[in-house]
């Protein structure tokens, strides 16, 4: 982790004078600076709750697109809340975290639309 705040640092606070750094909420322990804005994808057009914490730099904030429904959420066993239903169910595999991690296309139109 200690590696991976450093090389985020780096990049943040480099001398470009446009970055937008797009990450999840960060661990309090990475002691990374606050974030600019926090997106979903349900406030682009889809139907999904992911957190994505964006550190901007030199652009404006990202805008809110087409805003739906945040979409069906896993409930437990014990009836608490835990996210969303297409993140929890997504089945086991080698490459799961790669699908979990993957950026929403609402999302990633939205910036090229913005910021491209």
């Amino acid at each position: 982790m200690y590696d991976a705040a450093t090389f985020f640092i780096k990049l943040l606070y480099a001398p470009i004078c446009k970055i937008v750094v797009e990450n999840p909420i960060p661990h309090r322990y990475a002691n990374l600076p606050p974030y600019t804005q926090i997106v979903e994808p349900w406030m682009f057009g889809e139907e999904f709750t992911k957190k994505t914490c964006l550190w901007v730099k030199g652009v404006l904030p990202l805008k809110k697109g087409k805003i739906v429904r945040k979409g069906e959420r896993y409930i437990t066993r014990s009836g608490r809340r835990n996210g969303a239903k297409w993140f929890m169910l997504l089945p086991a595999s080698a490459d799961r975290w790669k699908i979990r991690s993957r950026t929403f296309q609402g999302i990633a139109n939205a910036m090229a639309a913005q910021w491209g």
